[in-house]
């Protein structure tokens, strides 16, 4: 009697599962992924939530003392008042951002990202 209704009820997960038209459940990709607000094509679309993102991976930089993440913030952080049209706020995240990477020889890439940015402002 056991073994029948193991038998049923495994036929019948096996149906649900398997043999519906979409495939299996496990099969299946989740194509939906969280949008981060940080990503450079959503700054015009959510600047506030982008700030505060940015915002946030600035102090979690600050806590573990990662400068990659502490200098990506304040890039993001300027991009938004360069967005705004704001450019002394702006400015001000990028210098911040230059201070922070002058210092090491490791993170020239970051330190050229900086002065890119404050070479535009002066030029608007």
């Amino acid at each position: 009697m056991i073994k029948h209704k193991f038998f049923l009820y495994t036929l019948a997960l096996s149906v649900a599962f398997f043999w519906t038209p979409e495939g299996s459940l496990y099969s299946q990709e989740n194509t939906l992924k969280p949008e981060s607000k940080t990503n450079i094509k959503n700054l015009r679309k959510y600047p506030e939530r982008a700030f505060q993102e940015a915002h946030q991976l600035f102090l979690a930089g600050r806590a573990l003392k990662d400068t990659s993440d502490m200098h990506k913030a304040l890039i993001i952080m300027g991009r938004i008042y360069l967005e705004q049209n704001n450019l002394d706020r702006a400015a001000h995240y990028f210098n911040h951002a230059l201070e922070m990477t002058e210092k090491s020889p490791s993170h020239y890439c970051s330190y050229m990202e900086s002065r890119y940015y404050l070479g535009w402002i002066a030029f608007e």
